[in-house]
């Protein structure tokens, strides 16, 4: 059965899916794993690729898929921290690095974060159900969150139940940590 690759399938949903969506997609696809594990086909479409068959591009969908690849960032491991990430810039704030490492004054590991903010030491996360309901998940987490906050990084979580907007959003509490740190 011919089928497409990822690059055509994507334009080719570019005049069907939500922008956000569409981002979310791209995300995915340009994702290079942190490890890479023998079979893995990650990337799917290395960013450049994708970059240049967006350019050359003409079918229904083009605009969408060229403003998508502006906003497309390799490095976020879910469509919720996509999620997120667009949420934060939208809201005025500075574009955060993706999935970096974190270390101690000491140089010692911490973690990796998603959204980091490392000149106001700030991270944002999204923590999904398996944070919640598997055991050891939620323990490491635990030891994570002091380790981070014994190195003095404001550490803010999501969930699936924080709202979208208002005081206790995350952008909201994201830019009242940076303001705190100096952000301006």
């Amino acid at each position: 059965m011919p089928v497409t690759d990822a690059a055509t399938t994507w334009l080719q949903l570019a005049s069907l899916l939500p922008f956000d969506d569409l981002v979310i997609a791209a995300d995915h696809l340009i994702r290079v794993p942190r490890k890479q594990v023998p079979g893995d086909l990650r990337p799917y479409v290395p960013e450049e690729a994708l970059a240049l068959r967006i350019t050359r591009f003409r079918g229904r969908g083009r605009r969408a898929a060229i403003e998508a690849a502006e906003w497309m960032r390799e490095g976020s491991d879910s469509p919720r921290e996509t999620a997120l990430r667009l949420a934060l810039i939208r809201s005025g704030l500075p574009e955060p690095e993706l999935n970096r490492r974190i270390d101690d004054d000491l140089g010692r590991f911490i973690a990796f974060g998603d959204l980091v903010y490392p000149e106001w030491k700030v991270v944002v996360e999204y923590d999904g159900e398996q944070h919640r309901v598997d055991s050891k998940q939620y323990r490491d987490d635990v030891a994570r969150h002091e380790a981070l906050l014994e190195a003095r990084w404001v550490h803010i979580r999501e969930s699936k139940d924080t709202p979208s907007s208002g005081w206790d959003s995350t952008p909201a509490r994201t830019r009242r940590a940076l303001r705190l740190r100096g952000w301006r």
